[in-house]
């Protein structure tokens, strides 16, 4: 059975191929997007800041990509000064974030498998600083985003500032890519989608196919609501963001 991905994969390590793999599955990968870093020296000099080391004990990291630009940064301040910001908590969303963070260096962190997407995510925040509403919070993301941690957090009175630190744009060439690989695909092959960007092209592609041999895996309900409006239902939600779920479900799927 052949599985495609919709996502880069993740350097050095991918869950999902090791899932993927590890069950002898054929794995593709089809790249939609570049990440970049917006300004790193100016995150790097808000790290290093005495403004951000007192006065932010609360971070909000919710994508791998601000990971990634965190970890470069955090390699140009003082090994103390990571010490310290690695002491801070840390709130992020899904476990593969999460497993990310915790070996970057990060000791006190929340959300993660509990929290499967933002709004939950901010729950837990609300609910974690009742008691110190007045305790500021970073929120470390993309220049694309959804508004749903800002929007609750700061309508309920918590003291939320936003950095952007990278950037995102779509890879040229996303259907002529997608159609080299899978017009050469077997039958029953399953396609991944992790989100919404960069999937429009896609999207129109397997709507054109008057067959439809193959099945859509969606990684979450906001992914799912999307495929939705494009008039295409997935065949399979997970009900976790992360690979171990999706792979099990998809399995009991093709029994």
């Amino acid at each position: 059975m052949s599985i495609y991905l919709l996502k880069n994969k993740t350097v050095p390590k991918d869950p999902y191929f090791d899932a993927f793999n590890e069950s002898r599955y054929s794995t593709t990968f089809i790249p939609l997007l570049d990440h970049t870093h917006t300004n790193l020296p100016e995150t790097i000099e808000f790290l290093a800041s005495l403004e951000f080391l007192e006065n932010y004990n609360h971070l909000i990291i919710t994508s791998q990509r601000a990971v990634e630009v965190l970890d470069l940064a955090l390699h140009s301040v003082p090994s103390d000064t990571r010490e310290k910001i690695f002491k801070k908590t840390a709130y992020t969303v899904g476990p593969a974030t999460s497993k990310i963070l915790y070996a970057l260096g990060f000791q006190f962190i929340k959300g993660g498998s509990e929290a499967g997407n933002g709004d939950i995510l901010s729950d837990i925040i609300i609910d974690d600083l009742k008691n110190c509403k007045n305790d500021k919070i970073i929120f470390f993301t993309g220049e694309t985003r959804r508004d749903i941690i800002p929007r609750k957090l700061t309508s309920s009175g918590y003291c939320l500032t936003e950095l952007v630190i990278y950037k995102t744009i779509l890879k040229p060439n996303i259907a002529e890519r997608f159609t080299q690989v899978y017009d050469k695909s077997a039958e029953n092959s399953w396609i991944i989608f992790f989100s919404p960007q960069g999937t429009s092209e896609i999207i129109d592609y397997l709507n054109t196919l008057k067959v439809k041999n193959f099945k859509i895996a969606s990684i979450g309900p906001t992914t799912e609501k999307f495929l939705l409006e494009q008039g295409i239902v997935p065949n399979l939600v997970s009900s976790k963001p992360e690979a171990t779920t999706l792979l099990q479900e998809l399995h009991k799927h093709s029994l």
